[in-house]
């Protein structure tokens, strides 16, 4: 399946960091009944990213595909990096 491939190459990248740095990371992929999903896994953190029963992927309708798994898993921990920055910096004040 291709989105087992893009969460390997991505896998790949975020184990050389995790041998450079004081944290362990990991992109899971597994399957819930009928639900596909993957869940970002930061040492003892565990965090849904994608998940088929609610694709938020864009649709681009001229290719009829989705965007690609690795493109939206981007995104979408830039987006959580961004909130728990929000949430961090509040909390100092």
């Amino acid at each position: 399946m291709i989105f087992k491939e893009e969460l390997e190459g991505l896998n790949d990248k975020l184990q050389d960091l995790s041998l450079t740095q004081d944290f362990n990371v990991y992109l899971r992929w597994g399957t819930e009944g009928y639900v596909d999903f993957v869940d970002l896994l930061l040492d003892n953190v565990e965090i849904n990213i994608w998940n088929s029963e609610d694709d938020r992927r864009k649709f681009h309708e001229d290719t009829n595909e989705y965007e690609p798994l690795r493109d939206f898993i981007i995104t979408e921990l830039l987006k959580i990096l961004f909130k728990l920055q929000t949430v961090t910096l509040a909390l100092k004040k």
